[in-house]
């Protein structure tokens, strides 16, 4: 049977990142923690009474930053999906956290409560860049975090990267991947600066007040990442990610490779027997319909089609380095890939995108950095 996650969303920031599109609330008020965390309660118990119940494997607290939860809370949730669902005794339980949020009674709470891996949004160890792009904390905070999530036991931890930041030079991202090397990370997340419009750093860079870097040098930080990790012992099995033996991100690994999840809390994604659907952003909506043991509103729904399936399948296992094994695919949807996407993969091959290694179609090294161009190829 595949494995099945549980994502929980945490949409409350104490102040909102100069780059971040996701759903989130300033918090004003940390009553509306507690008010929200039995509403996440009630959610996971009544979702237990409609989904399947087979045994969830990762759970993944995010957000917003999460680790505004104390740890009460945490382990409140948590205890609420071990009751009503059946949560491996070996399962992954990950907290988002920024650096500074974290101290060592709060770190020693978690590993109590159950989490037993964190996901550290660093972005930068340079103070100016974290100024830029609105981040609270500053460089030596990220290194006092680590020390003290190492010293509670907890070695398995993430830290997130950003490059292609406005004016960062090569050397700069240089500087900052040696840093995080340098503090023997079990997993390092490298994400290109992304940005929407609707965000105020989308708003300067329309506006002109700052430009983004040309696709040439971020595509020199991005390869320039995978050579560093590489020869630091991180081996890279996604796009943006890499991780020591056995410290890969198990419930990301969920996505990638399309399997269930269910999603609780206010604006959270499920995909559940073949359905995508996504809660109402609306987190007082959320608390209310709880407060009444009815589920919150459902904002979005997306009824998935055999060729829906497989075009997922395809685009987001060809994210991974290992890809898509083909005859896993045929048995999940009984159909032949290479025959099915002939010319499409025809096509990547031609170009030295795509190759066949072991029985999975997998992306070339040369093609990582253009991985939405290759990734078209395999829409619905």
């Amino acid at each position: 049977m595949l494995p099945q996650g549980m994502y929980i969303h945490i949409p409350f920031c104490q102040s909102k990142c100069q780059y971040c599109d996701f759903y989130s609330e300033p918090l004003s008020e940390h009553q509306w923690l507690e008010d929200y965390t039995a509403g996440l309660v009630v959610e996971i118990q009544q979702r237990a009474l409609c989904c399947d119940k087979r045994e969830i494997s990762t759970v993944y607290f995010g957000g917003g930053t999460p680790s505004l939860l104390n740890p009460g809370q945490a382990e409140r949730i948590i205890n609420a999906v071990n009751e009503h669902f059946c949560l491996d005794s070996q399962a992954e339980i990950t907290m988002e956290a920024n650096p500074g949020s974290l101290d060592k009674i709060k770190i020693s709470g978690y590993r109590q409560a159950g989490v037993n891996r964190i996901s550290l949004g660093a972005q930068s160890f340079d103070d100016q860049e974290l100024k830029m792009l609105g981040r609270r904390h500053q460089r030596s905070e990220i290194f006092t975090t680590v020390e003290e999530l190492v010293r509670k036991g907890i070695n398995n931890y993430n830290l997130d990267l950003m490059y292609g930041l406005p004016g960062q030079s090569v050397s700069k991202w240089e500087d900052n991947l040696d840093q995080a090397l340098k503090l023997e990370p079990a997993h390092l997340s490298c994400y290109l600066l992304q940005l929407d419009e609707g965000t105020p750093m989308g708003q300067k860079v329309k506006s002109g007040k700052i430009t983004l870097l040309d696709e040439d040098d971020e595509a020199e930080m991005y390869n320039l990442a995978i050579d560093k990790c590489t020869r630091a012992g991180l081996t890279q099995y996604e796009l943006s990610n890499f991780s020591r033996p056995d410290y890969s991100c198990r419930h990301n690994l969920l996505y990638w490779r399309s399997h269930k999840y269910i999603g609780i809390g206010a604006g959270a994604v499920s995909y559940i027997a073949d359905k995508r659907f996504k809660n109402s952003n609306d987190w007082q909506a959320y608390i209310s319909n709880l407060k009444q043991n009815k589920l919150p509103p459902v904002e979005e729904l997306e009824h998935m089609n055999a060729n829906d399936k497989l075009a997922e399948i395809m685009i987001m296992g060809l994210r991974l380095c290992e890809g898509v094994n083909l005859q896993q695919t045929f048995d999940r949807c009984a159909v032949d890939v290479g025959e099915h996407f002939k010319m499409a993969i025809q096509y990547g091959m031609d170009r030295g995108w795509l190759e066949i290694k072991s029985g999975n179609l997998c992306m070339t090294r040369m093609a990582y950095f253009i991985s939405n161009q290759v990734l078209c190829l395999f829409t619905a």
